[in-house]
């Protein structure tokens, strides 16, 4: 986490989820090892124009909650981008889930939203996550977490680092393909009710990762982060936390 944070500012990314209180830096974890999965490093960034005028917003993970969440997620974000005048896109990696709710119902809300320039959606069946990258971070992660979720949380916080990673590596494929590069990039879940307008990114200073201010267990939050193209390579880094481990 170091190597995300060194070299760059993070400001507080405060009208979303306005009720908690404020982020602390975390500390870095020693020790976590390679994972054995069979990953590349994250697609190098292509050359080319950033577009002053388009914005990505990267959701992962599961879609079964979505259709409940989705009429606040676009009148508190889509929408206030559109008339920002932002062409946006959505980039949607979504989880397939045995036993649990298809997510059609979310996947169908998605693809008719309003006020958007392109939905690009990929399904995906969880791998199995390495069993010596699960014990080196168990190792060293909050206890607090581990004792509220047990031994669920931590393969779950790595396939999060992995869907984060994958759903990045979509919108650089269709920069690649399309030549445009986004002025700006959103991540966002698919879980959170999303109470407040986001702020125009037009006031945002486009070098600086924004961030919530909410955390409970002392670190950086990252549910909702907003970065521009010229991060300085640290939004580059965050994407690529899981083959970098």
């Amino acid at each position: 986490l170091r190597a995300v944070l060194q070299g760059s500012r993070f400001q507080a990314f405060a009208p979303l989820l306005s009720v908690y209180g404020a982020a602390a830096v975390a500390q870095p974890h020693p020790g976590v090892g390679p994972p054995r999965a069979n990953l590349s490093s994250a697609l190098p960034r292509q050359p080319g124009n950033v577009s002053n005028t388009s914005v990505a917003i990267l959701l992962s993970g599961q879609v079964r909650t979505f259709a409940k969440i989705g009429c606040s997620f676009y009148a508190n974000l889509v929408a206030p981008l559109h008339q920002d005048g932002y062409a946006v896109h959505l980039f949607v990696l979504a989880e397939e889930v045995p036993k649990q709710p298809h997510p059609r119902p979310g996947l169908q809300f998605l693809t008719k939203m309003p006020d958007l320039a392109g939905v690009h959606v990929r399904t995906t069946k969880r791998p199995p996550m390495p069993a010596g990258c699960i014990q080196a971070v168990t190792s060293v992660y909050d206890r607090r977490v581990l004792h509220m979720y047990k031994a669920k949380y931590v393969p779950e916080f790595l396939a999060q680092l992995l869907y984060k990673w994958q759903v990045d590596r979509m919108r650089r494929e269709y920069e690649r393909s399309s030549g445009v590069v986004f002025r700006w990039l959103v991540v966002a879940r698919m879980d959170l009710v999303y109470p407040d307008a986001l702020r125009s990114l037009r006031t945002l200073d486009p070098s600086v990762i924004h961030v919530p201010r909410c955390q409970g267990f002392g670190g950086i939050n990252d549910k909702v982060i907003v970065c521009g193209a010229g991060g300085g390579g640290a939004c580059d880094a965050y994407f690529g936390l899981y083959p970098d481990l």
